[in-house]
């Protein structure tokens, strides 16, 4: 997790790179201490990139590899005492493809039996779904109240209420929020309904996001506190 100073921090990330020797220092943390990451980066003089947690799919993918090396170092001795319920699940399911049939076999392998939910990018909620807004015209975007004017707007109360974090781009051109997933299909079908230039989608990569402003440090940067009730948007979370 986050050290309280830069010092601390170099000397931990350190241990990467020892003997001449290059490596990677990643960083994981709680909401909590995410205003001590651009602290830590000033006073270290350290470019951080960030990373939304992985996806189950890109999980999934990683775990297909590692099965399939599993599958290659089964003896043939071994695995001819599958060929025979091999063969006979195949005759049963004509219909499917060989390849779709390795693919599920995999997957159990890999322990992926059921179905694959996707997580939020921002908090990694199963819940939540991130979504990117894009102003119309390219315009800047210097306040989440921007894009709360917008929703609100055009949504009800109860719909805007479920917006459960919001954070601009660090170019400010864009911004990023959590919405339950019942919920993403009003969220997609908005600006259809408007056409007035705005875009909301799925994210899927997280962009670079502007620092918090609620550093607990003299001189940090922090978080956004807007929408309803004022507590909505940042790194703050729910």
């Amino acid at each position: 997790e986050p050290p309280k100073d830069g010092e601390t921090y170099i000397h931990r990330s350190g241990r990467t790179g020892r003997a001449g020797k290059s490596g990677s220092s990643v960083m994981l943390y709680t909401a909590k201490k995410e205003s001590y990451v651009p602290y830590i980066s000033k006073a270290a003089g350290v470019n951080f990139v960030r990373i939304g947690p992985p996806q189950p799919q890109d999980i999934a993918k990683q775990a297909a590899t590692a099965a399939l090396q599993a599958v290659e170092i089964v003896p043939e001795s071994v695995a001819d005492h599958f060929k025979e319920a091999a063969e006979k699940f195949l005759a049963d399911n004509d219909d499917l493809e060989p390849a779709f049939v390795l693919a599920k076999a995999l997957a159990c392998v890999a322990g992926h039996s059921v179905e694959l939910q996707s997580r939020s990018l921002l908090t990694s909620h199963e819940d939540s779904v991130t979504l990117i807004f894009k102003p119309a015209n390219d315009t800047e975007i210097r306040t989440p109240s921007y894009v709360w004017s917008y929703l609100k707007k055009y949504m009800s109360e109860a719909v805007t209420q479920e917006v459960r974090r919001m954070q601009l781009t660090k170019d400010g051109r864009a911004a990023v929020m959590d919405v339950p997933k019942h919920k993403v299909s009003e969220f997609l079908e908005l600006c259809k309904k408007q056409a007035t230039g705005e875009c909301i989608e799925v994210c899927s990569e997280l962009p670079e996001l502007a620092e918090r402003r609620d550093s607990p440090f003299p001189g940090g940067a922090g978080s956004f506190n807007m929408g309803a009730g004022g507590s909505r948007g940042g790194f703050g979370g729910r």
